[in-house]
Parts: structure tokens; sequence; C-alpha cells
């Protein structure tokens, strides 16, 4: 899929740089198309969820999120934005190719960053 297919060019921009930062496991790339107080609402955790508020949360959460599943495998299989909102859904795979998850993430984006990442997903039983 290709997402600059779907967007406009402010967005395409920032979202091709986010799943390229995200595909490559490291938190440095994934905080350079972040804004300074971003939130990030992943889909697990205790609220449900769990809520990342602000750069040095978030790079803490997303070196414990690579270190434990980095080596799967995300793919972007739909993308639309109108204004600065953009969603995108994803297919997510182990190591083996085996669908792990499906789900869809919902995106602010301020002066080319990414400020809100809201993570939905659905599993197997």
């Amino acid at each position: 899929m290709t997402i600059a297919q779907n967007l406009p060019a402010e967005l395409s921009k920032v979202m091709e740089q986010l799943s390229e930062a995200w595909a490559s496991a490291n938190p440095d790339r994934v905080m350079a198309v972040m804004t300074e107080d971003c939130v990030y609402e992943a889909s697990v955790g205790p609220e449900p969820g769990r809520t990342f508020r602000g750069a040095v949360e978030l790079r803490a959460g997303l070196e414990k999120m690579f270190a434990h599943d980095g080596a799967a495998r995300t793919e972007i299989t739909d993308v639309f934005g109108v204004g600065d909102r953009v969603a995108w859904e994803w297919h997510y795979y182990d190591t083996a190719g085996n669908l792990l998850a499906r789900g869809c993430d919902l995106f602010v984006v301020r002066n080319g960053r990414i400020a809100r990442k809201n993570a939905f997903r659905k599993t197997a039983a």
C-alpha cells in the first residue's frame, strides 16, 4: 500500500516517515516525527490500553515495546485523512508471518509532526 496515493502531500510525508520509523523499531526515528507534547494511546495496557504523555514518557514506552516485539511486522492496509486527521488500518504479523492482530490508528498531525496516536486492535481469543 502506498500511503501517498490516499493523502494530501503534507499528511503523506509525515505518515510515510512514521511508517518507515515504526518498521525500523528505532525509538529515535519514531520520536523524530512526534511533537514534544505528543500523546500515544496504546492498544494494550491497564486503562484499558496505556497512555503515554510527552516525548520522555513515550520514548521509554517505545523502547520497551520494540524490545518486546520489534521483530514483528506491521503492514498498513488502508489510509485516509482529512484536515489534520489521519486514520490507517493495519495487520500485525509475527516473525513466521502469522497474522496476530488487525487494527487501526487515529492520528492528529500538527506542523508536520504527529501530536496524537490512538491505537485500536482486534486479536484472536
